[in-house]
C-alpha cells in the first residue's frame, strides 16, 4: 500500500490496515520498523495502535532497512510490518506486510485483507487491547545488524576504499558498520537524514555525488542503497554505473566458482540485459526469466529451487540468506566476490557480463497501456524478430500511470537506434494529441 503520505495514505488508513491484518493473520505477536521519511513514526503509531486495538502486540525495530523485518520475522515466527515508500521521494509512504515466514503476503490474503477494509469490517473488537512496545529488547533490535556483521568479519577487504551512500535513508547506521566490518576503509554519504533528504539527490535513485566523491577521492568503488535499502547499486573507480545485472553477474559466477550456486541456476526479468542471459548460459547455468517485480522474482524461485535472481534496479534476492530484496546482504556479497577475484570492480564486471546496448523509453498513451501494448503484440513480434538473436523489443504497461515502456537492445547502437524508431512510430497514433 503506498501513496501520499497524510494525503492518501493518511493514519485512519494506517489503523484500518493495521486492526484488519491482525484480524487476518490471527498471529498474537508482531514487528514493525520504518524508513526515515518525516511520517513514517506517524503511520507506524496508526499502524500499532491498529494491531493493539484488535488485541495484539506489536513490538517496535526503529529506523531500519526492510530486510530486518522479513529476517526477524521468520526468525521470530512473527508477522511485520514495514513503513516505507522505498526509492520514492519523502512526500510518498507506503506499508508493506510480511508473513510469520519472513515472505511478503500472498495476493490472495492481501485482497482478503483490503476487501475487509473496504467492507468496513475494521471496526474496533471489544475486549482488552493488545500492547505497543516502543522499547522493544536490545536483543530483538540488534539481531538482524549483528547477523549483518558477523557475516561481514569473514571477509578481508582491508585493501579496498570505498564510498557508501545510504540515501539518507533506513541504512544509515546499519549499511556503513557492516561495510566497515569487512575491513574496507568506508566514506559515508547521504547518511545524515532530516525527515525530508531522504532519496534526495543521492542513493541509487541519483548516483551524481557517490560518482563525484569515488573519482574526486580515487576511491576503488562506490555503493548505493535505496530509502529502505532493498536494493543497491554501484559504480567503479571511474564512476560508471555497475547496475544489478552486472552485479548479478559477478555473484552468479562467483558463487558457482565456489560451488555455492544452488540448482547451478540463476533467476532474472525480461528486462534484463541480454548479456547478462548469454553470460550466465555460456557459462554452462541454467537461466529462469521471468516478468519484472520482486514478487515474480521470488515465485520464480520458489518454483525452480534457484537461490540468485534479481532485477536491474539493483534488487537482487539471495534466497539462501533471505526470502526478499536486502541491497546491505547484497553488498557484503559483492565486496566478497571482488576480494576473491582480485580485480578491481570494473574489470570483475566485465569479466562476468558483457553489456548489450540497451536504451529504454517512457512513452505517455491516451487510453490504457495494457490494451495499447495488447493491441500492438504482432507489430512488435515482428519487429523483434528483425533484431535477430543479438536484439530485442520488449513493450510493457505500466501498473501506476498511462505509459508504455519500450525497451530496445541490439548488438549495435545504430540497430537500437533503427528498432526504437520503429517502436515510436508505431505508439505515435496512441499518444495524447496536442490542442
Amino acid at each position: 500500500m503506498r501513496g501520499k503520505a497524510n494525503t492518501q495514505l493518511t493514519a485512519e488508513v494506517a489503523v484500518m490496515l493495521g486492526r484488519t491484518s491482525a484480524r487476518r493473520l490471527g498471529e498474537s505477536e508482531w514487528l514493525i520498523g520504518w524508513d526515515t521519511r518525516i511520517s513514517s513514526e506517524m503511520l507506524a503509531a496508526a499502524f500499532c495502535a491498529g494491531i493493539a486495538s484488535a488485541g495484539q502486540t506489536i513490538n517496535s525495530l526503529g529506523e531500519i532497512p526492510t530486510a530486518a523485518i522479513a529476517f526477524s520475522s521468520r526468525r521470530r515466527g512473527m508477522p511485520g510490518a514495514m513503513i516505507t515508500a522505498s526509492h520514492n521521494p519523502y512526500e510518498d509512504n507506503g506499508i508493506k506486510i510480511f508473513g510469520s515466514d519472513g515472505v511478503k503476503l500472498r495476493r490472495d490474503i492481501e485482497v482478503d485483507i483490503q476487501e475487509e477494509m473496504y467492507a468496513g469490517g475494521a471496526a474496533a473488537p471489544r475486549g482488552a487491547t493488545g500492547r505497543i512496545r516502543w522499547t522493544s529488547s536490545s536483543d530483538l533490535r540488534r539481531e538482524y545488524p549483528d547477523w549483518l556483521i558477523e557475516r561481514a568479519r569473514g571477509i578481508d577487504a582491508s585493501a579496498l576504499n570505498i564510498a557508501v551512500d545510504c540515501a539518507n535513508g533506513a541504512a544509515y547506521k546499519v549499511g556503513p558498520a557492516t561495510l566497515g566490518a569487512t575491513g574496507a576503509r568506508v566514506r559515508r554519504l547521504a547518511c545524515r537524514p532530516d525527515g525530508v533528504n531522504i532519496n534526495y539527490e543521492c542513493g541509487s535513485t541519483n548516483l551524481g555525488k557517490l560518482r563525484k566523491a569515488v573519482i574526486g577521492h580515487g576511491l576503488d568503488f562506490g555503493l548505493a542503497f535505496d530509502g529502505d535499502a532493498d536494493r543497491v547499486l554501484a559504480v567503479d573507480s571511474q564512476g560508471d554505473l555497475i547496475d544489478g545485472d552486472e552485479i548479478i553477474a559477478i555473484l552468479a559466477h562467483h558463487r558457482a566458482k565456489t560451488g555455492q550456486l544452488a540448482n547451478n541456476g540463476v533467476v532474472v526479468t525480461e528486462w534484463s540485459n541480454l548479456g547478462l542471459l548469454r553470460s550466465l548460459r555460456d557459462s554452462g547455468m541454467e537461466v529462469e526469466v521471468c516478468p519484472v517485480g520482486d514478487k515474480a522474482v521470488a515465485d520464480a524461485m520458489d518454483r525452480t529451487g534457484f537461490t540468485v535472481g534479481g532485477e536491474q534496479s539493483g534488487h537482487v534476492i539471495l534466497k539462501d540468506l533471505l526470502q526478499v530484496g536486502d541491497g546491505v546482504s547484497t553488498a557484503i556479497e559483492l565486496v566478497e566476490a571482488v576480494v576473491s577475484a582480485g580485480l578491481p570492480l570494473r574489470e570483475a564486471a566485465r569479466s562476468a557480463m558483457r553489456k548489450f546496448p540497451q536504451r529504454t523509453k517512457n512513452v505517455q498513451v491516451a487510453s490504457s497501456p495494457a490494451i495499447v501494448v495488447k493491441e500492438l503484440e504482432s507489430e512488435r513480434v515482428t519487429l523483434d524478430a528483425s533484431l535477430g538473436e543479438g536484439g530485442r523489443l520488449v513493450l510493457r504497461a505500466s501498473g501506476t500511470e498511462n505509459v508504455v515502456r519500450v525497451m530496445v537492445e541490439a548488438e549495435d547502437w545504430g540497430a537500437l537506434e533503427r528498432a526504437q524508431a520503429s517502436a515510436l512510430d508505431l505508439l505515435k497514433p496512441y499518444m495524447p494529441q496536442m490542442a
